[in-house]
């Protein structure tokens, strides 16, 4: 897995995760979808520059998560990950991730998506936010091969 990360509020320019592991399907039909799966992850984190100077974070940290994919075909889709990293080389650092995505068809190819993400993280730099979270609708067309 891989991820990147762009935070004005956690003041993070850049952090980004590379990690592997193995999982397991714990449902897998036709109308729905849940993996979990753990490993091992490196993450580096590269601050704001502020007043006081924060050099980059080199972390390895365990990984636990679990994905969640709910669906009607053609209708409607809700996606849930969520991901918690527990600092190997920070005794008591724990990241934790949050995905969550509705999305439904509600007229011919119109569609309408709610969007909802959080980050956090238990011991930031001094003076920095530990969290950051938000949520955004939209509305979509498709067109083409679907």
């Amino acid at each position: 897995m891989g991820g990147f990360l762009q935070s004005s509020e956690q003041n993070i320019d850049l952090q980004s995760n590379i990690g592997g592991g193995i999982g397991r399907y714990l449902n897998n039909t036709n109308c729905a979808t849940i993996v979990a799966y753990g490993g091992l992850l490196y993450q580096d984190s590269r601050y704001t520059q502020t007043a006081t100077h924060q050099p980059d974070q080199n972390t390895i940290a365990g990984l636990a998560a679990v994905g969640v994919e709910l669906f009607k075909f053609n209708k409607t889709n809700l996606t849930v990950k969520a991901s918690v990293f527990p600092a190997l080389n920070q005794p008591a650092r724990v990241y934790t991730n949050l995905n969550v995505t509705y999305h439904v068809k509600f007229w011919g190819n119109f569609t309408w998506n709610f969007s909802f993400y959080g980050n956090w993280d238990s011991q930031p730099p001094a003076t920095f936010s530990s969290s950051d979270s938000g949520m955004s609708p939209g509305l979509g067309w498709t067109f083409g091969n679907q």
